[in-house]
């Protein structure tokens, strides 16, 4: 591996796909819902995995990659996706709303005009 552990210059991203469970990192905890994420920075050295319940296990998918800084640890919930994804198509949809609005000002004014 040519490093004394894992995450020594890798970062590693996980999604749970199974059920409730806990990623303990440097002995912080950080409990996981179904689809919930966890970003774990570079140079995290003690990482566990548990589940809450052994009849629904969690399940954690996850990728690494190499790393050349270090970032802090964030846990990202399903709730706060779908809340920014809802938040992005109000923002996307008012200024849609708003150039359609000026397109149609503009429109009517020129055909005013003419009138």
């Amino acid at each position: 591996m040519g490093s004394e552990y894992f995450l020594e210059r890798r970062e590693l991203g996980l999604i749970n796909i199974g059920g409730q469970g806990t990623v303990t990192i440097d002995g912080a905890g950080y409990e996981l819902g179904t689809r919930d994420g966890l970003y774990i920075g570079m140079g995290a050295k003690d990482i566990a995995f548990t589940s809450m319940d052994g009849n629904n296990p969690a399940k954690f998918y996850f990728n690494s990659a190499p790393a050349h800084q270090s970032y802090p640890t964030k846990r990202i919930t399903l709730a706060s996706v779908i809340d920014n994804y809802h938040f992005t198509i109000l923002i996307e949809g008012r200024n849609m709303a708003e150039k359609l609005h000026q397109r149609e000002t503009s429109c009517n004014s020129t055909t005013d005009d003419h009138n």
